[in-house]
């Protein structure tokens, strides 16, 4: 995203107040960035978070039948129910 948008990796890492070096962790993934992180990113790439994530509805657990959201899904139903 970053060489997309042309910033310098220099620049992003003093915007973010980060190092460089982390910075490079993530866009390699061997590191997680925090939540505060991956927002001032969106703002300052001008994305969504979820893309950030590479996240998309087209890949979301309940399209793809994942088993966690099928449970919890079924969990909800249940205490609705009860009500």
């Amino acid at each position: 995203m970053r060489l997309l948008r042309g910033y310098p990796q220099t620049l992003v890492s003093k915007t973010l107040n980060i190092h460089s070096s982390t910075l490079s962790k993530y866009e390699n993934d061997y590191l997680l960035p925090n939540v505060h992180v991956l927002i001032n990113l969106s703002i300052l790439y001008k994305t969504s978070v979820d893309k950030l994530i590479g996240h998309s509805y087209k890949n979301s657990p309940k399209k793809l039948g994942h088993k966690f959201y099928n449970d919890i899904e079924c969990s909800l139903e249940q205490l609705d129910k009860q009500r």
